[in-house]
């Protein structure tokens, strides 16, 4: 009887190996990938490069107060649907590439990646609000919406301003979580429900795009209309008072 149970428990951990080994290897793979930092040389006033053990190698801006990815710019309707137009100089390349994840010794850090997309986030929609959380690197979630966690890591604004500029000036410090989850809806924001609670039209825009030199690598930068860049440069002052620069960035308009 014994040497029975022995067997089981030898079949067991082994099944359990099986099947939670192929997602920490996908992570390794991803994130423990070797970075040469000096392909990523704009981002040296910045902040720092550090090696997280469960990362690798990740870049941990200088921040200060109430900072976190995606809440310093504003979402506009373009050609690949919503797409995140950042205040920060480097914010084509640190939200159209790679993932973020916050880690409670270093705060956000950015894992680097080559890969564009227009919206890297994972959205909600509950109640009368849109949140939006960075997608974290492949093999780590994020919090239930439930959990305490879920106002550190996402960025909530009444559906009412979800379209206007300026999100860190709309978005609630303190965001209810869902009334329940039914009300949850996981999926990109409907533009017709916005513009029915706002009553206001979502305008397509259109975009240009600039190719950009990572190392090896082009990338695809988005390059925002006149109107865009100005409103741009307007924030940029606020934006500055948030984050610790160790100088004057070049002005750079775009993603």
């Amino acid at each position: 009887m014994r040497t029975l149970i022995r067997i089981l428990w030898v079949l067991l951990l082994g099944l359990l190996f099986t099947v939670s080994t192929p997602t920490v290897t996908q992570a390794k793979a991803v994130v423990g990938a070797t970075v040469d930092t000096r392909n990523f040389s704009m981002l040296a006033e910045f902040g720092n490069w550090r090696n997280v053990p469960r990362f690798g190698q990740v870049w941990a801006p200088a921040m200060r107060g109430d900072w976190r990815p995606f809440f310093y710019g504003e979402w506009v309707y373009a050609d690949d649907g919503w797409t995140w137009d950042s205040y920060e100089p480097y914010g084509w390349l640190v939200y159209h590439y790679g993932n973020w994840v916050y880690d409670p010794s270093f705060g956000w850090v950015w894992v680097p990646g080559y890969d564009y997309s227009p919206a890297p986030v994972d959205w909600v929609t509950y109640d009368d609000y849109i949140g939006w959380a960075p997608l974290p690197p492949p093999g780590f979630a994020l919090p239930d919406l439930f959990a305490p966690q879920f106002a550190t890591v996402f960025t909530v604004v009444p559906v009412n301003d979800f379209d206007r500029d300026d999100v860190a000036r709309v978005a609630l410090r303190k965001p209810p979580a869902p009334s329940n989850r039914a009300s949850v809806r996981k999926a990109k924001p409907d533009t017709q429900m916005i513009e029915k609670v706002t009553h206001r039209k979502i305008e397509p825009l259109k975009l240009n795009h600039e190719q950009a030199k990572i190392g090896e690598k082009t990338l695809r930068k988005d390059v925002p209309n006149d109107e865009m860049a100005k409103r741009t440069e307007q924030h940029r002052a606020e934006v500055r008072e948030k984050l610790k620069m160790k100088q004057e960035p070049k002005p750079q308009h775009g993603f």
